[in-house]
């Protein structure tokens, strides 16, 4: 076995050395196989002579015994798989030759596909951007969503007061490690004084990039003690690359200084990097901040420490391994009522309110795409219009079709002549299929 392994490997070895051989030094072997034909044809020749035939008469039954030799010579090439590659450039460049002789058909035909494919393009990258693509983080099929049956019914992300989500965090841990962030946006000021300078801040919990495997391109991460809430040292940020480039020109000399949010000065200590724009599809930050620092930079010494005040964070949990969405559910809703009692606020009565939020339950959704309410907003509209470009494109696929197919009749007495010239039926049922990839290939160019 181990010799007829070899044997083969040598063969196939020989084979496509000789055709890369065939393929670079084309001049050579035709002269090669000139010579061979050449040397085969005296030698017929000599034979028939002392068969007791005359020069003349030897020649001429020489050659009717070799017959043509345009087809032995074809013959001998189709035998090597790299004629088959050979044929096909050559076909390539006779449809490029017989689309430029007809410039009114192939500039319809490529127009056409352009405009469809163009339109599907544009369509597909929004559609792709909103609810396919997953977020630019380490390992995002095991993140999930902490939300509520009422938010899944209506399709928004669900928001949790600041007590809620630092229960959840706690109580949580066994199923996976969460992070949180503001739900609300923020258009935070960075003037010291005159016009206001707004940018999309977004409040986050300190292990929220390290979390999501995010590397600062510049800088670190926060950490556990620069997140406590109203703390002064919780007055840190994290910009993005783009306010990195536009207001400090991409110096790394940036992280370290203080800047004015709010008129309230922050450290900036890290830079994102360009291609997380934040976990929010549709929703790029420019500066992220400690949930810790949100009392100090809104002026509200409030925020957070009421029961069932407003909500502000999302909720997101990197689920350990080995841990599905069915069992985190299940385990989430046994803790619902213990969550939500010890975010209430000493001595305080049950109100209403606070037992409709019970009836709520809790629900783990995947979150691989990240959560997005334009998603929810715009999905369904997006989706009918990529149906609708789809449906534009197959029409002028099957309009395209009916050009060549009135283009191919128009050609039956060129084809059928060169069939009578012995031209193989193979190769022009092959240059008739070329038009179509070349006319799409065109086509994609253009309207890409």
């Amino acid at each position: 076995p181990c010799a007829r392994d070899r044997t083969l490997m040598l063969t196939w070895l020989n084979r496509t050395i000789g055709g890369l051989r065939a393929l670079f030094t084309k001049s050579r072997v035709d002269r090669d196989l000139d010579d061979e034909l050449l040397a085969y044809l005296e030698g017929a020749i000599e034979r028939h002579m002392q068969a007791g035939m005359g020069r003349d008469a030897a020649r001429r039954a020489a050659r009717i015994e070799l017959g043509s030799t345009t087809s032995v010579k074809q013959h001998v090439r189709e035998t090597g798989w790299e004629s088959r590659l050979d044929d096909l450039c050559q076909d390539a460049r006779y449809g490029v030759r017989t689309l430029r002789k007809s410039p009114s058909f192939t500039a319809v035909a490529v127009l056409t596909l352009a405009l469809a494919i163009g339109a599907n393009t544009a369509i597909f990258s929004i559609v792709n951007g909103l609810m396919l693509r997953a977020l630019p983080v380490s390992s995002p099929e095991q993140l999930a969503m902490v939300s509520t049956i009422h938010s899944v019914e209506e399709g928004f992300t669900a928001g949790f007061n600041y007590t809620v989500a630092k229960q959840i965090r706690e109580r949580t841990k066994h199923l996976g490690r969460s992070v949180a962030w503001s739900v609300i946006h923020s258009r935070l000021d960075l003037a010291q004084g005159g016009e206001a300078d707004r940018v999309d801040g977004l409040f986050v919990s300190d292990n929220l990039f390290n979390e999501l495997g995010v590397v600062p391109l510049v800088g670190r991460t926060f950490t556990p003690d620069e997140d406590k809430l109203a703390d002064p040292n919780s007055r840190l940020a994290i910009i993005s690359h783009g306010l990195w480039q536009r207001r400090f020109s991409g110096d790394p000399a940036a992280v370290g200084r203080t800047i004015v949010v709010e008129r309230v000065p922050v450290t900036i200590v890290g830079v994102a990097p360009p291609q997380f724009l934040g976990p929010e599809v549709g929703r790029a930050f420019e500066i992220a901040l400690p949930i810790g620092s949100a009392p100090l930079v809104l002026h509200n010494e409030a925020w957070g420490t009421g029961g069932f005040d407003p909500s502000y964070l999302a909720v997101m949990l990197r689920l350990a391994p080995g841990q599905s969405l069915e069992s985190a559910t299940t385990a989430l809703r046994g803790m619902h009522r213990q969550i939500i009692a010890a975010a209430m606020p000493p001595n305080e009565i049950w109100s209403e309110n606070q037992v409709e939020q019970l009836k709520d339950a809790f629900v783990m959704v995947p979150a691989s795409a990240g959560t997005s309410d334009l998603r929810r907003q715009y999905s369904r509209a997006v989706v009918t219009i990529l149906v609708i470009a789809a449906l534009v494109l197959v029409i002028a696929c099957a309009n395209i079709a009916s050009l060549m197919v009135a283009r191919g009749a128009g050609r039956s007495r060129e084809l059928c002549l060169r069939l009578a010239l012995g031209a193989p039926r193979r190769r022009l049922i092959q240059q008739l299929l070329l038009d179509s990839p070349l006319v799409a290939a065109m086509g994609a160019v253009v309207g890409v």
